[in-house]
């Protein structure tokens, strides 16, 4: 018991610290605010997919007003950092990063960088036609015909990450499972179309791995994981839709 009530007065000492600190501060108390949570986030005091305290909880924590706690909210939303459930309350969530690279991501290079041999298993390879979705993610039309293929990317001998491909197959002809076992993906593209993609897309997002994916990986529903989506075009024509799920323990 005392112990319980020791813990609770440290909480609260600290609650008032960092009001004191905020308030002692000559800048707008939004601002002041939306660091706080900020700082939050980046020690995970308050982790990804975690609840945050409710609006009355932080009014009385900070002694701020809930317009105050409001805007700020509505302001991390934006930019990515919450997400709020209609009747749940606001979940802490990480912005995509979209960044100029000067050079594409590579699961190989950066394997042989860590001095492990990078492999590829394909789990599944099959031809299909485009659909609405599909259509707007490559700029096909519906019903035009795509390979389908996802594989398993190792290094050494253990499982990295889990990738989704969808390479047009009007640019690779009779493309088979083999020729990607055998040659990697790229490599076969290139072999069957003269093709080397010259321009990509590439989004990297932290988000929580799903059932099917986790099952893969060897990691559990909702194990954090890195989500890389990436455009890939060859000579200004579009070769390559893929959306890579990377291990976060290990990558």
């Amino acid at each position: 018991m005392d112990s319980a009530l020791k813990a609770g007065n440290q909480t609260l000492k600290e609650s008032r610290k960092d009001v004191v600190e905020m308030l002692e501060q000559n800048l707008p108390l939004q601002y002041q605010l939306k660091q706080i949570f900020l700082e939050k986030i980046k020690k995970q005091e308050w982790k990804q997919g975690e609840k945050i305290p409710s609006e009355r909880e932080i009014c009385a924590q900070y002694q701020v007003s809930r317009i105050t706690v409001r805007e700020v909210l509505k302001d991390l939303e934006r930019e990515g950092y919450f997400s709020r459930k209609q009747g749940k309350g606001t979940f802490v969530t990480l912005p995509k990063y979209v960044q100029k690279l000067n050079k594409f991501y590579s699961f190989r290079e950066d394997m042989r960088k860590e001095g492990l041999k990078p492999s590829t298993t394909v789990l599944e390879f099959e031809e299909i036609s485009c659909d609405n979705w599909l259509a707007g993610e490559t700029g096909a039309a519906p019903g035009d015909k795509f390979f389908y293929i996802t594989r398993l990317l190792m290094g050494g001998e253990e499982i990295y990450g889990y990738e989704i491909s969808y390479i047009p197959a009007d640019i690779v002809g009779a493309m088979s499972k083999e020729e990607i076992q055998e040659n990697g993906l790229y490599h076969t593209i290139f072999l069957r179309s003269g093709l080397v993609g010259d321009d990509a897309t590439e989004i990297f997002e932290a988000v929580n791995c799903p059932q099917n994916i986790a099952l893969h990986l060897g990691i559990r529903k909702n194990d954090a994981i890195m989500k890389i989506t990436r455009h890939t075009r060859a000579q200004g024509r579009f070769i390559e839709y893929c959306v890579s799920m990377m291990r976060g323990d290990r990558y």
